[in-house]
């Protein structure tokens, strides 16, 4: 009887060397995520994020496209076409810049999808805009900075009436 359950567990044994032997890692695919870093524009200006859940052995170029959701005219926007993440390196940004001055008073939403090749990232970025809040600002224009003359950087109240325009540079 010892003999017979020998005999029939060894194919068992050497089906499972067999299968073990010939079974690679499989590598799951890298995962990203697509943000912005605020719900609205900043100075006219916000900042997209990838972040992959690990690092590629080679840079990896993601397309950025103004989706068709968006509300914004591709004309008032300036932002980078891809962002690479390079090899080794789990992220990447860019920035989107907004010239108010070729939009007319309302609200607007700029929605951003993004793609690795022809797969498209299932999140989306969207940053809003309105340029009512802008109508009695205090804002600065000129040669100084990003501004070259060709958009307002928003100035907030600081306290007792004095506005502050943070972060620029003269």
């Amino acid at each position: 009887m010892k003999k017979f359950f020998a005999l029939l567990a060894l194919p068992l044994v050497a089906l499972a060397a067999f299968s073990c032997d010939k079974n690679e890692p499989v590598e799951e695919p890298v995962k990203y995520a697509f943000s912005v870093d605020a719900a609205s524009f900043v100075n006219n200006k916000a900042n997209l994020f990838v972040q992959a859940d690990k690092a590629a052995s080679q840079d990896v170029v993601i397309n950025i496209l103004l989706d068709e959701e968006s509300t914004l005219p591709a004309a008032a926007l300036t932002y980078p076409a891809t962002l690479t993440i390079p090899g080794g390196a789990l992220d990447a940004s860019g920035e989107v810049v907004l010239d108010p001055q070729k939009l007319d008073p309302g609200d607007y939403k700029a929605v951003f999808s993004a793609k690795v090749g022809e797969t498209a990232l299932a999140d989306k970025a969207t940053i809003t805009y309105g340029k009512a809040d802008l109508n009695g600002a205090w804002s600065i224009i000129g040669s100084f900075e990003a501004s070259q003359w060709t958009y307002d950087i928003v100035m907030t109240e600081a306290s007792d009436g004095w506005y502050v325009a943070e972060n620029v540079t003269a």
